[in-house]
């Protein structure tokens, strides 16, 4: 078989090219990615004093009444302190806040959800360490000898760079957070390997109260 010199080259050059793009695009996803799934694992104590607002909700009780409703307003303030040894590229102790709380509760059968704006500040250089987004699903109605437990997740970025990242940082915490104390005036929980110890059950809802920029709370 005869084959043409000119086409040939024209070929070859081309398989060259296309060859080199290949192994430039095989070497670029080799070293691209650089995933990072590290355990996170803390305790959290928190405090404060939520005012109360009471309501009627949309739905009819079966019998026609309606279902009274509270929703908890304010903030707490306390500490998380991180269970070590953790991988993290960011110690997760320090002061912790969570401001702009709506816990709604339904009165009839004590479901309620809870919402606030979480900021963990470092104790040794008084930074932001992080910044998110607090949600639980709660089971109880806050009482004298009343224990409301409730579990949800935190997700929360970090500011600051790190690994050479530049901003805005891909940090990012998505913790399974549990509460076996909950109240007005306070809260004590944890998230990370631990998470399940104090048989929280899978509460789940369909609201519209989330999230705490929702208007559809008391």
């Amino acid at each position: 078989m005869k084959v043409n010199g000119h086409r040939f080259a024209i070929g070859c050059v081309m398989c060259a090219s296309l060859g080199a793009l290949a192994g430039g695009f095989a070497a670029q996803a080799a070293t691209t990615p650089t995933p990072e799934v590290d355990r996170a694992n803390a305790n959290i104590q928190l405090s404060g004093t939520l005012v109360s607002k009471t309501c009627n909700g949309e739905d009819p009780t079966a019998t026609g009444g309606p279902i009274p409703y509270v929703t908890y307003s304010g903030a707490w303030k306390g500490s998380e302190g991180q269970v070590v040894p953790d991988p993290t590229d960011y110690p997760l102790s320090g002061a912790l806040k969570v401001s702009g709380i709506k816990w709604t509760i339904n009165m009839n059968t004590g479901r309620g959800i809870l919402t606030g704006k979480a900021v963990l500040t470092s104790s040794a250089a008084n930074v932001t360490t992080y910044s998110g987004t607090l949600t639980v699903v709660t089971q109880g109605v806050p009482a004298v000898g009343a224990v409301v437990s409730g579990r949800g997740f935190l997700t929360a970025g970090f500011p600051l760079p790190d690994d050479g990242v530049a901003p805005p940082n891909d940090d990012r915490l998505v913790a399974n957070v549990e509460f076996s104390s909950m109240s007005p005036t306070g809260a004590t929980g944890f998230f990370g390997d631990a998470a399940g110890a104090a048989n929280v059950p899978d509460f789940s809802v369909v609201t519209n109260d989330w999230p705490s920029t929702s208007t559809e709370h008391c």
